[in-house]
């Protein structure tokens, strides 16, 4: 079996973990002294050498580049930190990112994962997509969501100043109902970055005679004089609904929008409802 070694944020992710647990090793300094940990946050640490009087801030993002330099083996001793892409108070908090790095550095090496495992995936569903503002939905990972850069390509947020890429295991998902008038503000950039599956109405998941009867009915009368986009779905038709309440106050409503003007049509489809106030 194949194994390889974990990247920074599972080591980094690990080390929290660990602290919640109560379960860190003592971490000590250079010069022996021991640093303590009071926080320990997603992009940031709260820690403090033993003799000192004030608690500082180890960044996730700096910590990082110093675990590297370790790894890149360009670092032996705090003060080659300032050698780093990194800011200036991580040079001058040298002595604590250190010791931390080193011990991301001992999980990193320490902690493999097979490569024969899966890759878990995740999924975020966006519903009724179209009703939304594209641009403030996604903003700058409009670019990102493309399959060539992902994993690759990363930008910065504008608010966090963080570099941010979409990894190759989330999938996205967004639903949109094809008779909504707001459909045609789908533009360009998202029908291309997406790939667009048609959902039919399913008249075997409805379980209920009459039910799948007046469905199938009305559906293809619909179908015949609106066009296919306009078809009911499945779901008003399910099992466990008062048929007669869905007729008057879910059905006729909407058949009295699809055929407004159309009064011969209209009638004929409340005739296909049984409609006996029409």
């Amino acid at each position: 079996m194949l194994y390889q070694q974990i990247s920074f944020d599972e080591a980094y992710d690990i080390l929290r973990t660990k602290y919640i647990e109560e379960e860190v090793e003592k971490i000590y300094s250079v010069s022996n002294v021991e640093i303590l940990i009071h926080d320990f946050k997603e992009k940031t640490i709260k820690v403090q050498s033993l003799k000192a009087k004030d608690t500082q801030y180890v960044k996730k993002s700096d910590l990082e580049t110093v675990v590297n330099g370790i790894l890149n083996d360009e670092i032996k001793k705090p003060s080659d930190i300032r050698n780093l892409d990194v800011k200036k108070d991580t040079i001058s908090l040298g002595g604590l990112y250190l010791p931390i790095a080193k011990k991301l550095v001992e999980l990193i090496r320490n902690t493999k994962k097979s490569l024969e495992q899966k890759e878990k995936n995740f999924y975020i569903v966006i519903d009724e997509i179209n009703r939304g503002n594209i641009s403030k939905i996604f903003g700058e990972l409009i670019t990102l969501i493309e399959e060539d850069k992902r994993d690759n390509l990363e930008v910065t947020l504008p608010y966090s100043k963080e570099k941010f890429k979409i990894p190759s295991n989330l999938y996205i998902i967004a639903t949109m109902n094809s008779t909504d008038k707001s459909i045609a503000s789908i533009d360009i950039a998202l029908r291309r970055r997406f790939t667009f599956l048609k959902m039919q109405p399913k008249s075997i998941l409805v379980k209920d005679t009459d039910a799948k009867e007046l469905m199938e009915k009305l559906n293809v009368f619909i179908k015949d004089t609106r066009g296919e986009d306009f078809m009911l779905g499945h779901s008003y038709f399910m099992s466990g609904l008062d048929l007669e309440f869905i007729k008057e106050y879910k059905l006729k409503p909407l058949l009295e929008e699809y055929f407004y003007g159309d009064e011969e049509n209209y009638k004929k489809a409340l005739d296909i409802l049984g409609d006996k106030n029409k």
